[in-house]
């Protein structure tokens, strides 16, 4: 089994402390939506590079191996494409995903190294799909959400912004928002 960690703290006990201030913040009428919000921002990203199949960043134990990780070697097309059979993306949505064309995308080899900022792309929409299963408790509602317009996007699928890291932190919010309101 995977070793799950946040910093250095084993995550098992940061859920347990989690918990114990929950119901703490709960019986003393204080909003429990800050709390979780950092508790979900808080997972640091090598958790989800199980989602791509990055092997490799899952051996790293703190925030700092893991960019270092990154840094050393970017991740590979493959990855990418790993994450794109779970979320059936396209190859022109993976493209976009990554901020390149679809004709430099198509000319890549699976072995072939993406950029940093690319790599960084493709953990965060592995995040993106850990937040989505876990909020709509299921994958298929979750990809149909993602190509869907939403309102409180003004009417934008969430997917059409994935392309930039701000469209990543709008679609991430809200997956947090609607979970935490289905909490409660």
């Amino acid at each position: 089994m995977l070793r799950r960690f946040v910093g250095a703290t084993p995550l098992k006990s940061v859920c347990r402390r989690i918990e114990k201030k929950r119901l703490f913040n709960h019986e003393n009428g204080i909003d429990n939506r800050d709390l979780h919000r950092r508790f979900k921002e808080s997972h640091c990203m090598f958790e989800y590079a199980k989602h791509c199949d990055a092997i490799r960043l899952m051996r790293c134990k703190t925030m700092l191996q893991f960019s270092s990780a990154i840094k050393r070697r970017p991740l590979q097309k493959r990855n990418m494409v790993a994450l794109a059979k779970k979320i059936r993306f396209t190859e022109k949505q993976c493209a976009m995903v990554l901020g390149i064309s679809q004709n430099s995308y198509n000319k890549l080899t699976l072995d072939a190294l993406i950029s940093i900022r690319s790599s960084e792309m493709v953990l965060r929409l592995a995040e993106l799909f850990e937040i989505g299963t876990t909020t709509f408790d299921d994958r298929n509602s979750f990809i149909n959400w993602l190509r869907a317009s939403v309102p409180a996007l003004e009417g934008v699928t969430p997917l059409s912004l994935l392309s930039s890291r701000y469209g990543f932190e709008l679609v991430k919010d809200l997956l947090l928002r609607m979970e935490y309101s289905a909490s409660n």
